[in-house]
């Protein structure tokens, strides 16, 4: 095995130094751009900006981290489905579209309101099921008195 010249030396620790300062093309956890999200198995993950610039190589980098808030815990696993849809990662109520979900937006699915993306029902709990029981249903993306509904 044949020795690294004093240049090769220098020319690695400096790539080492850089790498280790910035991240960049070190960190398998690495990401961008920021905000990004995807989906590693039933887990929704986003790409965060973190600063440790206090630290003696410190500075900022991206890197990925469980997304939670809502109906999401915080080990970012979606109750259901993890899904990715239109550029960007969700939680769903299904593993495929559904065509109440056709257009993004609000829709009725099986009898209560959701926000729709990619033709995936989002599972946020965003919205209150309709109170069947106390006589709603779903109209237009809201739950409303059966007896407004205009069904018979």
């Amino acid at each position: 095995m044949r020795a690294l010249s004093p240049t090769s030396r220098w020319n690695l620790l400096v790539v080492a130094v850089l790498c280790v300062n910035t991240g960049t093309g070190c960190n398998e956890n690495q990401c961008s751009p920021y905000d990004e999200t995807r989906c590693v198995g039933s887990q929704l993950q986003v790409c965060l900006l973190y600063d440790d610039s206090d630290t003696f190589l410190g500075g900022t980098y991206l890197a990925w981290e469980p997304f939670y808030g809502g109906a999401i815990p915080a080990s970012g696993s979606c109750p259901d489905y993890c899904v990715e849809a239109d550029g960007q990662a969700n939680c769903s109520m299904t593993s495929a579209p559904i065509p109440e979900c056709a257009r993004d937006g609000n829709a009725c699915w099986q009898g209560s309101p959701v926000e729709c993306l990619g033709g995936f029902p989002l599972d946020y709990g965003a919205f209150a099921p309709c109170e069947v029981d106390a006589g709603e249903t779903c109209v237009n993306a809201s739950c409303v008195p059966l007896a407004d509904s205009g069904a018979d």
